[in-house]
């Protein structure tokens, strides 16, 4: 599956060192790996920096910290909690930060000089409920809006994964989410590169009972 979606063109996301080690054997090209897991350990750190990976999410003040002593030069972007309502997998309260504590990472990005492009969030996994899309999208302009009051020019949005696989009929199709998605960003403004992680959408039929 890795092999077909390298030869047509696809970049990765990773959450792991060993996910990463697979690719890198592969050949892919690291500026396409985006490691959006928001916890790393210092040593996972170091090998995806000293492998040329350049994209890492955040989503708090001792990571900011952690990736300025070990990759000064990347790229940040930040993982803000959105609604999981309709998710089969929340993940509401393990990742992501709003508020004032979406603020002090901001704030700690300042502070040490890192370069915080852009913005991240997961609806849940197997989610249902297209709207929390939506709700994201909205949540993301807002936190530009707040990284543009600081200096700070945004320009990737992480659509995260969660979008979910047809097992039966209640499961909106990926056109349909698209859609809600799709309207949504023409209120983005130009400049920025917009990404998803549709995994569990393009594989995961082929383990289902």
């Amino acid at each position: 599956i890795l092999d077909v979606l390298h030869e047509e063109g696809i970049h990765f996301e990773v959450a792991s060192r060993s996910e990463l080690a697979v690719l890198l054997d592969m050949g892919v090209d690291p500026d396409n790996i985006f490691y959006s897991n928001p916890i790393k350990p210092n040593d996972y750190i170091h090998y995806a920096v000293s492998h040329g990976v350049r994209w890492y999410a955040v989503d708090s003040v001792a990571e900011v910290e952690k990736m300025h002593r070990h990759a000064p030069q990347a790229s940040l972007y930040l993982r803000i909690s959105v609604s999981n309502r309709g998710a089969a997998w929340p993940l509401e309260g393990k990742f992501g930060v709003i508020g004032r504590e979406a603020e002090a990472v901001m704030d700690a990005c300042m502070q040490y000089g890192m370069d915080l492009a852009g913005v991240t969030f997961h609806v849940g996994s197997q989610c249902l409920n297209s709207d929390n899309w939506v709700e994201g999208i909205r949540a993301a302009q807002r936190t530009f809006g707040a990284m543009r009051q600081r200096g700070y020019r945004p320009r990737l949005l992480n659509l995260g994964g969660g979008f979910p696989v047809h097992m039966h009929a209640d499961v909106p199709s990926i056109s349909d989410i698209g859609k809600r998605i799709n309207d949504e960003l023409a209120n983005l403004d130009n400049g920025f590169t917009v990404i998803a992680e549709p995994g569990r959408n393009l594989v995961a039929s082929a383990g289902c009972l």
